[in-house]
């Protein structure tokens, strides 16, 4: 993932991931080199034949080709299987794998709102900077922020709100 990966794609998956469920979704990713594309990502749940979720296995395709290789795609996907015998591999359960680092948690909650806003400000951000700047509450908590990381552009947002 990086900075143009769609976040909403992202809770998407995660979702899909949590719930068992079947996903197909174009996503912005980036390869090792940091070179951006976009891809169709399918995530096929897999459950033992006791019923209990196991894994979700993941195929993806180049979107650029997809209309090319949608038909394949869909033919490799139905022969992904959806059941194993539950003896093949015992449950393994780790205690520790149910902690929630709360400190990734919060970090992971401020890189999405992060992204939330560039999204909206990308979108209308005539009309949102108008509103913001009419909400001094929001306007001072940025000028604080924006104080500790980026002083000249505080100083910029400081002429703005004085004048």
């Amino acid at each position: 993932q990086g900075r143009r990966t769609e976040g909403a794609a992202v809770r998407a998956m995660t979702t899909a991931i949590r719930k068992a469920d079947d996903l197909t979704i174009k996503v912005t990713n980036y390869r090792k080199d940091k070179t951006e594309f976009v891809l169709v990502l399918a995530l096929h749940p897999v459950h033992d034949t006791s019923g209990e979720y196991r894994y979700q296995i993941g195929i993806q395709c180049d979107a650029s080709r997809w209309s090319s290789e949608q038909a394949l795609f869909e033919k490799v996907r139905k022969a992904l299987p959806t059941h194993f015998e539950s003896s093949a591999q015992q449950t393994k359960y780790d205690e520790s794998l149910t902690k929630v680092d709360t400190k990734a948690q919060r970090k992971q909650w401020a890189d999405s709102l992060k992204k939330f806003t560039r999204l909206v400000w990308s979108m209308d951000w005539d009309t949102t900077l108008k509103q913001f700047m009419d909400e001094q509450q929001a306007l001072q908590a940025f000028y604080g922020y924006l104080s500790k990381t980026s002083p000249n552009e505080a100083l910029q947002l400081e002429m703005c709100m004085n004048a």
